[in-house]
């Protein structure tokens, strides 16, 4: 499909389905699973399907090579790994960070009020943040992380 001369072509369509396919199913089925849970839950699930996006994200990419080096290089797209991380920062992170930032910051809260808390959750819902803005070379959620690790560890400084 890639390799082929006009007008058996069909890299653009190929291109544009892929994107298509992780927006319609984080739109069908992450997000509605997302916007049903709050808190601690809401964490847990946003890190599960985290975790298995990128997991799709890496599979779908190497099962596409050829559409990355006949097309996409030479028109000088966004990766297949790039273009889907974006998905899900345009479609998940930015509706749901709010959400996300408030059930970290109750935990952290919870934890200062001494109450025990899911440690590693925060831990890895702070590097979530991490990862969706180098994934995305989007800043924001960067910034976010750090500032809210130096800010737990102030924390546990004193």
């Amino acid at each position: 499909m890639c390799t082929q001369k006009p007008p058996h072509e069909y890299s653009e369509q190929l291109y544009e389905k892929y994107k298509e396919t992780f927006d319609g199913y984080i739109k069908s089925t992450v997000l509605p699973s997302l916007r049903e849970k709050k808190d601690e839950l809401l964490l847990r699930e946003l890190l599960e399907r985290w975790s298995n996006h990128k997991i799709m994200t890496k599979l779908l990419s190497r099962i596409f090579r050829y559409l990355h080096k006949y097309h996409i290089r030479k028109r000088g797209l966004s990766s297949l790994e790039e273009t889907g991380f974006l998905s899900f920062y345009y479609l998940v992170y930015d509706e749901m960070h709010r959400q996300v930032m408030d059930a970290i910051l109750a935990m952290i809260d919870r934890k200062r009020a001494g109450e025990p808390i899911d440690q590693t959750l925060v831990n890895n819902a702070l590097a979530f943040y991490s990862e969706i803005g180098e994934s995305t070379r989007k800043n924001d959620p960067k910034h976010f992380a750090e500032t809210m690790t130096k800010e737990y560890a102030a924390f546990y400084t004193m």
